[in-house]
């Protein structure tokens, strides 16, 4: 475990400056890095996002600074809430309201970072240089770097230079690699997926000046939120706009046309009367649970009346076979239960499903409800192939694609993501709705999409739904 100590921080500087900082990942040899200009008015959160950018990961995983250590896991590093830990009620002092001079201040001074608690991709980023901010500089800029970037969910460090050697025929290793990959995976798997990502300085910087539009001292009208926020675009798609300069020119115009038509800076506010309609089904689940709880059965599901009801409040009826009244053979109510714990209204207790608090808090607002699931959103699991999915079908939907499921497809399938089991590797629409299918479920509670399946549309409540998803996306949890 690490330390929950509070960290002490240094004074703000009076006037921002420009630092330069070495990022380096730590348990590489040779060593792997990137050296970066950062304003050091840049709040921690700004941090991760650069450090996301800048290394090509997905910020698909928990993340979390550290400082006072030499390493993250010392007993002597305090570390820093994120917003997950946030969302969870630890206490501490949260990255959101730290700013980058108050954990730097002289050169030599040293800030950790801990990406994927799985993987471990540690960082330790070191201040090399001080030099004045004008209104000119970039507010962030990778100016050299070494090594190739790691990819999400290869591995940690210690794999790196396993999927590198696999990877590339010049390696000195390589033979062996393969001989390895073959044994472990077969002759037919591709490991070109975990290959490590070529540095190239151009695109990170493209994916910077997409984070960080407006150069020099922020100010504090860019600390805002809401309507005041800039034209700084959202952490996973700005990422998403990275992903696809890598991918290629056909990809880079898709996406870009995509987040234009999404219309990220408009307003995404919603009216009590809308809000209601819309969070009616997730409304009547909470009001159902109310203090006692749902009882459930010693297999986790809903008793049989809670499912009929359920059923019911979706509009089941004569679209579903069966009964109804099994959850584990109505995949609807199914998917609606474990949405409603996954975007944590509800939560399992001792045979019951009770209410977060989250859930008591927002189960009579209506505005506020949907505010939250919008938060929540996308609703499919956190693994990168999946978040794809969902983020590009709430883009789809907020630029009111009326084939939702198709554009997301073809966005996957220029990103890269191929169904293997199709013989001309694209990506087939079972394949797509695999990839969103519960974000598109949540969706059609929600009456954002009308119709279902394959057949949904968009609704114009829906684009505001996906558009507000889009723009307040929480960053963990």
């Amino acid at each position: 475990m690490y330390a929950s100590t509070t960290p002490t921080l240094f004074p703000q500087r009076g006037e921002p400056v420009l630092y330069t900082v070495r990022a380096e990942l730590v348990h590489t040899s040779p060593p792997l890095w990137r050296r970066v200009e950062l304003a050091s008015d840049l709040y921690l959160d700004d941090v991760h996002d650069v450090l996301q950018t800048v290394f090509g990961w997905d910020d698909g995983h928990l993340h979390k600074f550290g400082r006072g250590g030499k390493r993250f896991y010392d007993r002597n590093t305090a570390h820093f809430l994120s917003p997950y830990d946030v969302d969870e009620g630890q206490r501490g002092l949260a990255e959101q309201q730290v700013r980058l001079d108050e954990v730097l201040e002289h050169e030599g001074d040293r800030l950790l970072y801990l990406y994927d608690f799985g993987d471990d991709w540690e960082l330790s980023l070191t201040l090399r240089g001080i030099a004045p901010l004008t209104a000119d500089t970039p507010r962030a800029r990778c100016v050299d770097g070494r090594r190739p970037s790691p990819v999400d969910d290869s591995g940690g460090p210690f794999q790196y230079e396993f999927w590198e050697a696999v990877n590339d025929p010049g390696h000195p290793e390589h033979a062996e690699a393969v001989a390895e990959y073959r044994a472990e995976f077969g002759e037919d798997d591709d490991p070109s997926y975990r290959a490590p990502k070529p540095f190239d300085r151009d695109k990170v910087n493209e994916g910077l000046r997409r984070l960080f539009p407006e150069p020099g001292p922020a100010g504090e009208e860019r600390r805002s939120s809401g309507e005041n926020a800039g034209a700084r675009l959202p952490g996973p798609v700005a990422d998403l706009l990275i992903d696809a300069a890598y991918a290629g020119p056909e990809a880079e115009r898709l996406l870009s046309a995509l987040v234009d038509r999404a219309g990220l800076d408009t307003s995404a506010e919603v009216d009590e009367d809308t809000a209601r309609r819309m969070v009616a089904p997730y409304a009547w689940l909470l009001d159902r649970a109310g203090t006692e709880g749902l009882p459930l059965t010693q297999a986790g599901y809903l008793k049989p009346a809670d499912v009929e009801a359920a059923a019911d409040v979706l509009g089941l009826r004569g679209d579903w076979i069966g009964k109804l009244n099994r959850e584990d053979q109505t995949a609807p109510v199914r998917v609606f239960r474990e949405t409603a714990q996954r975007m944590k209204l509800l939560r399992r207790y001792r045979g019951r499903l009770m209410r977060t608090p989250a859930g008591r808090k927002t189960g009579g607002d209506p505005v506020a409800l949907w505010t939250h699931l919008a938060e929540r959103m996308p609703a499919d699991e956190g693994r990168a192939a999946y978040s794809h999915g969902g983020l590009l079908s709430l883009l789809a939907l907020a630029g009111g694609d009326g084939d939702v499921l198709a554009t997301t497809g073809r966005a996957l399938t220029a990103l890269g993501w191929r169904d293997h089991s199709a013989t001309d590797r694209a990506l087939s629409p079972g394949a797509v709705f695999g990839l969103c299918g519960d974000s598109h479920s949540v969706l059609t509670f929600l009456g954002a999409l009308t119709g279902r399946g394959m057949d949904a549309r968009p609704t114009p409540e829906g684009r505001l739904f996906a558009r507000a998803a889009l723009r307040n996306w929480p960053r963990e949890g």
